[in-house]
């Protein structure tokens, strides 16, 4: 999968990006919301860091089962025998970056 910094580049210039994804990563099929959540009541440092709040991720294979998942045939680029094609799941999912070295939930989720 692309990393966070591209995919949130490409988002903010409105470029439809399409990128192979394992079937374990979990997605949301509808924008999480993100923030700071609340301080813990009693001790305890308080949360700095932005985290998703609400909504609840899906495995990606698990989205891919659904009946109303589209499937297209793409031409994914010209080879010497011709265009390349294949039948693909797709539909438009938010990810975050918790899982990511250095940019755990840092900035809000990214349409993809």
């Amino acid at each position: 999968m692309p990393s966070v910094w591209l995919r949130r580049k490409l988002n903010g210039a409105g470029l439809l990006s399409m990128a192979e994804v394992a079937a374990t990563p979990h997605v949301s099929c509808a924008e999480p919301e993100a923030g700071v959540p609340p301080p813990p009541l009693g001790r305890g440092a308080h949360p700095t860091t932005l985290r998703v709040l609400a909504g609840q991720p899906l495995e990606v294979r698990q989205v891919a089962e659904w009946k109303d998942t589209e499937r297209r045939r793409v031409g994914v680029r010209n080879t010497e025998r011709g265009v390349l094609e294949d039948t693909f799941a797709a539909r438009p999912g938010w990810t975050t970056s918790t899982n990511e070295k250095e940019q755990a939930a840092v900035g809000p989720p990214v349409r993809e």
